[in-house]
């Protein structure tokens, strides 16, 4: 049964993946020792099953903040502020443990990336891509992608 899944960025440099199944969402109440929702509902705290790490900065030792996200295809975007934008492989073989996502590439920018958002200006092409990049040096950033 396929799975449904959230992916959320935070500012520890970290993607968290949770699995916000329906079946996930409505579970049993938790058996004891498992943490649970304050509300008094007695039911499990949804926990990621999938925790990214960015690597740290070796000047220092801070992690790049993920302040944006977007998917094209089998391929997590992720504005990383001072790290640029990392792709991640999130396609059929994602993992199911709590190691890390695959990594597809970096791209640099030129300044601090805060913001993704991708354009098909040929819809008849879905290999023509462009992905909009906010950056603090360089203003809005056109990349194109014209096969794969």
């Amino acid at each position: 049964m396929p799975r449904t899944l959230a992916f959320v960025g935070d500012l520890l440099g970290r993607v968290l993946v949770y699995d916000v199944s329906w079946d996930k969402l409505t579970q049993a109440p938790s058996p004891p020792g498992v943490p649970v929702l304050p509300n008094g509902t007695n039911r499990p705290l949804l926990l990621p099953y999938i925790v990214h790490r960015f690597a740290a900065d070796p000047y220092d030792g801070r992690r790049p903040n993920c302040t944006d996200l977007e998917i094209d295809a089998n391929i997590l975007y992720c504005a990383t502020v001072r790290d640029g934008v990392h792709l991640l492989e999130i396609g059929p073989a994602i993992p199911t443990g709590p190691g890390p996502l695959p990594t597809y590439a970096r791209l640099d920018t030129p300044g601090m990336a805060t913001g993704i958002a991708f354009r098909r200006p040929d819809p008849l092409n879905p290999h023509a891509d462009q992905m909009l990049v906010g950056d603090n040096r360089a203003g809005l950033r056109l990349y194109s992608r014209t096969g794969q």
